[in-house]
């Protein structure tokens, strides 16, 4: 028992983990602030979005309000301008942050992991809910309502769809921030996972250069333009496959 009590004070345990536990689950921490940068980044990239399209809510909110264009329209600028800076400043930020620290030591308990998931439930679905909703009262109020005030009603459904953007950002973020398993084969790849990673860039980057060449060429096909990006995923997901089953 003494032997016992004095490894116990050893490993900076209590005696029931010594014996029937993993102490080397119970000595894993957080040593490199990984949480909380999660955490900050997670409100930063769902708060610069739901701005965003805030902006949008805005603009409907002025015609019908008929406020003075010149002002909303600085200050919808405004906001959609601060908003890419701390996207393209938290992506920044992470960068470097993978890149510091490309391997985590899973700290997180599996009673952590639990209680996400049972907050994630109502991170995904209520926002959804609140979408669906939002919808379903566009689609039966638009007809009876003058000009003016369809668009008031439509800057009162983008501004739900903001909210309801933020959570669901927000709760993803969160996710996958207990996958610390994921993170470290995102940022020490095997070989076969780097070539991988190289080839949907390429498909990714082609697909970009489509979109934007499609725009220059006739500014009336952005109604189509953006399905390039769907098939450039839809073509990484097939080059998966394919590595997967050569064995690469």
């Amino acid at each position: 028992m003494d032997t016992i009590l004095k490894l116990c004070g050893i490993f900076h345990t209590d005696m029931d983990t010594l014996v029937r536990g993993s102490v080397e689950r119970t000595l894993a921490e957080d040593t490199v602030g990984y949480d909380r940068f999660m955490s900050r980044f997670a409100l930063k990239t769902a708060g610069a979005v739901c701005a965003i399209i805030l902006g949008a809510a805005l603009a409907c909110l002025e015609e019908g309000f008929a406020l003075p264009e010149n002002l909303t329209a600085g200050t919808m600028m405004l906001i959609v301008a601060a908003s890419v800076v701390v996207l393209v400043a938290s992506g920044m930020q992470y960068d470097r942050f993978a890149k510091a620290h490309p391997v985590i030591a899973d700290f997180y308990t599996q009673e952590e992991r639990d209680a996400f998931d049972q907050r994630f439930v109502w991170l995904i679905t209520a926002p959804i809910g609140a979408i669906l909703l939002a919808v379903a009262g566009m689609a039966f109020c638009a007809d009876a309502l003058p000009e003016r005030q369809e668009m008031l009603l439509c800057g009162v459904f983008l501004a739900v769809v903001a909210v309801s953007m933020f959570f669901l950002i927000y709760g993803g973020i969160q996710k996958s921030k207990y996958d610390i398993e994921a993170y470290n084969r995102e940022y020490s790849p095997t070989p076969q996972e780097k070539r991988l990673q190289a080839i949907c860039s390429l498909i990714m980057l082609t697909a970009a250069a489509m979109c934007l060449g499609m725009l220059i060429y006739d500014r009336g096909l952005i109604g189509v333009c953006w399905l390039t990006f769907p098939i450039g995923g839809i073509l990484c997901a097939i080059a998966r496959k394919l590595m997967e089953e050569r064995g690469e």
